[in-house]
């Protein structure tokens, strides 16, 4: 994999031949930076999410309405390798996350340690994005010793898209805690990066295409009017 004075002098070459979208050109440097810097670590998680960033935080949930339009963007699609639904429940102890299957017949444990999150604003368009790494390892069922009931839950009804090393999720949560239940609706684009380390991949064309399929989620919850510049712009690492 390049380093990253390669990458930088790639990206700048990239850039003078105009093969990134100029709306694109600083968000699609740091996500490469991003994949060059975590894709070569055991067991990574590499996504990009839409949402709102609040004050301090970021909210995951586009709400119904542009849950479905994308929905209805996504299944017009045929050439996906794989479509997926799955019904499970999340019971999550600080790092630690146990995910019972809807039957209640398979169990298996995570231990996920977040290594960054980085903010980006997308001028004129509904929404933010947040591209994130994590490590997910995984450990024994055995091993999650918290009381379920005593543990925020997350039941997630969720529909995967598979199309190349891209994962496509559409997830509608029903969390749970101290007795109060709230539904939320969230969109997730995830690098496979097990099968992106089998490919000799350029990890500023995976960042530009990570963006471009984005954009293409926000279009379908909003197109963008004509006489708008809709730019991706780092609000925080």
């Amino acid at each position: 994999m390049a380093s990253l004075l390669e990458l930088q002098r790639a990206f700048e070459e990239l850039r003078t031949q105009s093969l990134i979208d100029s709306d694109l050109e600083n968000g699609t440097e740091t996500v490469s930076k991003i994949i060059l810097e975590h894709l070569d670590k055991e067991s990574v998680e590499i996504e990009a999410r839409l949402g709102y960033m609040g004050d301090s935080s970021f909210d995951s949930d586009i709400g119904l309405e542009f849950y479905q339009k994308i929905m209805i963007g996504l299944e017009s699609c045929v050439d996906w390798d794989e479509r997926t639904l799955t019904i499970t429940t999340d019971y999550i102890d600080g790092n630690h996350r146990l995910t019972i299957a809807d039957q209640g017949t398979t169990r298996s444990c995570i231990h996920k340690t977040r290594l960054s999150n980085s903010d980006f604003e997308y001028e004129n368009s509904p929404f933010d994005v947040r591209v994130s790494v994590s490590v997910e390892k995984p450990s024994n069922p055995s091993d999650f010793m918290r009381p379920l009931e005593k543990c925020l839950s997350r039941k997630k009804k969720r529909t995967t898209y598979r199309l190349g090393y891209w994962i496509f999720d559409l997830t509608e949560v029903q969390m749970k805690e101290n007795s109060i239940v709230k539904k939320t609706f969230e969109f997730e684009l995830e690098l496979d990066s097990r099968l992106c380390k089998t490919k000799n991949v350029n990890t500023i064309h995976i960042a530009h295409d990570m963006l471009l399929k984005i954009r293409d989620m926000v279009e379908m919850c909003e197109p963008a009017d004509a006489d708008e510049e809709r730019n991706m712009s780092l609000i925080s690492k």
